[in-house]
């Protein structure tokens, strides 16, 4: 009996957690019209692989404008990461314009994790300019992560020419 309360327990933390928003965040892209987004203009840069993130680039990355950065906080031993990772570099590939799909690894970067709340993985984070936009934990399918990917680009405005 105790085995099944602690059990018990350890998954209602477990939703808790990953229910859990931050101060001020959102439910979701706040939408501009189509003409004022990323997703309108023209020459968007397209990246066609999943780019893993070392302390001194992490910054640097998500401050990009001229594109959202989705970043998967993982771990090696973690299956659900592994899952993830494949459907990440499947996008990747695709090449979605105005869209980086990157990784970092929380075991080599602690405080970076411990910085961003990240508590259990995968941890998806999506940027642009520096600013956090939303993000999830746990696997979503290619489609939600196409569709969010592509909701997100539209919700952040076109940086001046």
């Amino acid at each position: 009996m105790p085995c099944r309360f602690g059990f018990l327990l350890l998954c209602l933390v477990f939703l808790l957690t990953a229910c859990q928003r931050q101060e001020g965040e959102s439910g979701g892209p706040e939408l501009l019209p189509e003409g004022e987004s990323l997703a309108a203009g023209e020459g968007l840069p397209v990246v066609r692989e999943v780019r893993v993130l070392g302390g001194e680039d992490f910054l640097p990355a998500i401050a990009r404008r001229d594109r959202i950065v989705v970043v998967e906080f993982f771990s090696e031993d973690c299956l659900p990461c592994r899952q993830l990772a494949v459907r990440m570099e499947k996008l990747a590939g695709e090449g979605i314009a105005g869209v980086e799909f990157a990784k970092l690894k929380v075991e080599s970067h602690p405080a970076l994790s411990k910085e961003y709340g990240v508590r259990l993985v995968p941890d998806t984070r999506i940027f642009h300019g520096g600013r956090e936009l939303g993000g999830f934990v746990g696997v979503r399918s290619e489609a939600t992560l196409r569709y969010l990917a592509e909701q997100y680009l539209r919700s952040v405005p076109r940086a001046a020419p």
